[in-house]
């Protein structure tokens, strides 16, 4: 991580969804939409769901931009996962 204190992640969106295919659209958009000044991730932990929400999950992580991507904003948010079952966004 750089040593610049604005390039630090300060706050972690947790979102855990299991067979919330209805929902989880929005509720990813509403986390992408926030504006702030300073870096955000968010983190889905998607517990083996059934229903497809896990492509919708997968959708959203080929489309998000991720930290170090090039990118109109440096502002982009942080798009991580690391659970067995965890789709990362």
């Amino acid at each position: 991580m750089s040593s610049n204190r604005d390039s630090e992640i300060m706050v972690s969106v947790n979102c855990v969804t299991y067979n919330h295919k209805d929902y989880i659209r929005q509720a990813l958009d509403s986390f992408l939409m926030q504006k702030t000044s300073f870096e955000f991730e968010i983190l889905v932990h998607d517990d083996a769901s059934t229903d497809g929400t896990g492509d919708i999950l997968r959708e959203y992580e080929k489309k998000v931009p991720r930290k170090g991507a090039p990118s109109d904003s440096d502002r982009e948010p942080v798009l991580t996962g690391n659970r067995q079952h965890q789709r990362s966004v």
